[in-house]
């Protein structure tokens, strides 16, 4: 899907940047997420896309709450080295996302009676986070509800609870929401959302049950649009991944080894020293996550290890620079 602009990841805040740090990780009090011992769900959180999470057939949907350690400014969000082990890629809505800003509240000893009204003697629920609009779970209640209102000693659900006494947890997750541009390449998704949204906690659900998926990491983090596509002359190259050899009778056979990829030759001509600026720092990495105008989501290799620009002398500065990329797998 064309975005009309070169759009780069310039901050991923859902993976680990020392060998040492301890956040992101899955928040306290989510489930464990299914994982195979070989490939176990913490490598999603390395920045390395080929060091793989293996999730051993979730049976349903499945969330993921991951904890990113403070407040951050997100704009998009997405998956990067995405295979599903029957081969496919990303099927129809595949994943959805939410946020939030702080733990949810978690309040024990709650009473059920059978009805709508959930009491707790002389308990400040508001004090303690509760909220009007909050999603509600617990082992007394027959199926997840909401808050309808809130005051002291009692909280009104919008269904009933058992008779029966038990904790009850309140999330104040929020959907992102549809606004903004969902860009797919080969194994990589983006998201981008129109506007920011403050988030400590991001969910995603994967919202297909059956088989096992392998994931290289999350991507929670901020887009710097270039404002151009790119310049003419700008080349893309498709890369089959498979050995050719001839039969016996000549005919020439392919055997698919991977998944292909491309290769692109990106041109920004007589562009400010802002955007040049930005070209250079994330190529500095070596590798740059991006939304192509043309090909999608993807991260990409400098094809040749270097980058160069060249300064035009103009007043303001102009540089011309070509970005020689390739996809990864």
């Amino acid at each position: 899907m064309a975005t009309g602009t070169t759009k780069l990841v310039t901050n991923n805040y859902a993976v680990r940047t020392t060998l040492t740090a301890t956040t992101p990780k899955v928040a306290v009090g989510t489930p464990a997420p299914p994982e195979d011992p070989l490939y176990p769900f913490v490598n999603a959180l390395v920045n390395d896309r080929a060091v793989k999470w293996r999730a051993i057939g979730p049976g349903a949907d499945l969330p993921v709450v991951i904890d990113l350690g403070a407040n951050k400014s997100v704009v998009c969000v997405g998956l990067l080295g995405f295979e599903r082990d029957t081969g496919d890629l990303f099927p129809n809505s595949w994943l959805s996302y939410g946020y939030r800003t702080y733990p949810d509240p978690v309040i024990t000893s709650c009473v059920g009676n059978g009805t709508v009204n959930v009491t707790r003697a002389g308990f400040d629920f508001a004090a303690n986070g509760v909220k009007i609009g909050q999603n509600v779970t617990g082992s007394i209640l027959p199926a997840q509800r909401q808050v309808v209102s809130v005051a002291v000693g009692t909280v009104v659900l919008s269904g009933t609870a058992n008779a029966a006494t038990g904790t009850l947890t309140f999330s104040d997750m929020m959907d992102f929401g549809g606004t903004g541009l969902n860009t797919s390449g080969y194994t990589d998704e983006i998201v981008e959302f129109a506007a920011p949204a403050s988030a400590r906690y991001v969910r995603f659900v994967f919202t297909f049950a059956a088989g096992d998926f392998t994931l290289g990491k999350f991507l929670v983090g901020t887009l710097l649009d270039l404002g151009i596509a790119y310049s003419p002359g700008s080349t893309e190259t498709l890369v089959k991944n498979g050995v050719a050899n001839r039969g016996a009778n000549g005919a020439k056979l392919f055997t698919q080894t991977g998944q292909d990829t491309a290769r692109m030759s990106m041109v920004f001509s007589r562009v400010p020293q802002t955007t040049k600026d930005a070209l250079m720092t994330r190529a500095e990495g070596r590798v740059i996550t991006l939304i192509h105008p043309t090909l999608g989501a993807m991260e990409a290799a400098l094809a040749d290890d270097e980058l160069e620009a060249t300064h035009l002398w103009s007043s303001p500065d102009l540089w011309d620079i070509t970005l020689n990329l390739e996809r990864m797998p």
